[in-house]
């Protein structure tokens, strides 16, 4: 967390103190590249359920937020912004890749293999025009 974001008493600013839990478990999904519907899938939690605990229509309790935490790869605590979460300085995935990248998921391992292999050689050569 930058500098700016403490306090003297190392607590965090207003802006983020005002953050709710499900503000901040909303922001911490979506710089993580979780969508609501893949949460759901990773997790067995129904959609709508992590859409009301990130709107505060529901309360998150402590077994779903571990859950969910775990799920994706962060402690409760930085759920629940008793420390910073990890990559808090880190640019977001873009959804628009990641939304790809669940499609190739969804695909049979041979044509999941031979795309990889397609997009590696188009990364290698775009990577390679850049040096020139």
């Amino acid at each position: 967390m930058k500098a700016k974001d403490r306090t003297r008493q190392g607590q965090v600013s207003s802006k983020r103190a005002e953050e709710t839990l499900g503000q901040r478990f909303s922001r911490i999904r979506k710089r993580r590249g979780f969508t609501q519907a893949g949460l759901s899938r990773d997790t067995g939690i129904a959609q709508n359920l992590i859409s009301e605990y990130e709107s505060g229509k529901k309360r998150m309790y402590a077994d779903v937020l571990g859950k969910l935490a775990g799920a994706m790869g962060v402690s409760a605590d930085e759920v629940l912004g008793l420390k910073p979460a990890a990559g808090e300085d880190a640019s977001p995935p873009r959804l628009r890749i990641l939304r790809r990248v669940e499609k190739l998921q969804a695909l049979p391992p041979w044509s999941q293999t031979h795309i990889l292999k397609t997009l590696d050689m188009l990364i290698e050569t775009a990577q390679n025009r850049r040096k020139q």
